[in-house]
């Protein structure tokens, strides 16, 4: 089973990654944890090029013009070619951040705008369950402090729409740990723990 957490920045994505890794282990399931927040092929173009001058939103490159679409290409290779093959092995595969992360990134930033952004969505390989971590924009500033508030409350939002979007589990984790886990267990073993 493919699991995915995802949120803006400061929601728990690793924090409930790794618990839930710990209860799966300890019932005795075989589990891998993924971070498909890179590139399979960008990261070498990334590696030769500087970054900051062709992905600036000043000078509209042709990198930046066409990256999402480049991302989105890569991505479905990444989960082919290094996801899939995992699901053979393991009894569930988690994911600390999927696709969809990209993609509201990428919203924010400006490389992609409605009609793409649902292409991208609809081309990205579906997990089996999805879990949206929503935290308060506030709790999620003084957690990470890397963008400004600004930043965390369009990006909620988008996560919220995402929500409307797609097949997905709201996880508001402005609620204890313990019950946030308890809630995330039963929807992945449907029981209750």
């Amino acid at each position: 089973m493919l699991i995915s957490f995802v949120g803006v920045d400061g929601s728990g994505k690793t924090t409930f990654a790794r618990k839930t890794i710990d209860y799966l282990t300890k019932k005795g399931y075989s589990v891998k944890l993924i971070k498909p927040f890179e590139y399979i092929f960008l990261n070498n173009f990334l590696k030769r090029k500087n970054t900051s001058n062709i992905l600036n939103n000043k000078t509209k490159t042709f990198y930046y013009k066409f990256w999402a679409f480049f991302a989105c290409i890569d991505n479905i290779f990444y989960y082919f070619f290094k996801i899939k093959p995992l699901l053979k092995d393991y009894d569930f595969v988690i994911c600390d951040r999927y696709f969809y992360d990209f993609i509201l990134s990428f919203e924010y930033f400006g490389f992609i705008y409605g009609w793409f952004s649902k292409f991208y969505i609809k081309l990205i390989p579906k997990v089996d369950k999805l879990f949206i971590l929503d935290v308060k924009a506030k709790i999620a500033f003084d957690r990470e402090r890397e963008h400004d508030i600004e930043f965390f409350r369009k990006q909620r939002k988008r996560y919220k729409l995402l929500s409307n979007k797609i097949e997905s589990i709201v996880i508001n984790t402005n609620n204890s740990k313990k019950e946030c886990i308890k809630k995330i267990l039963i929807e992945i073993l449907g029981e209750n723990n």
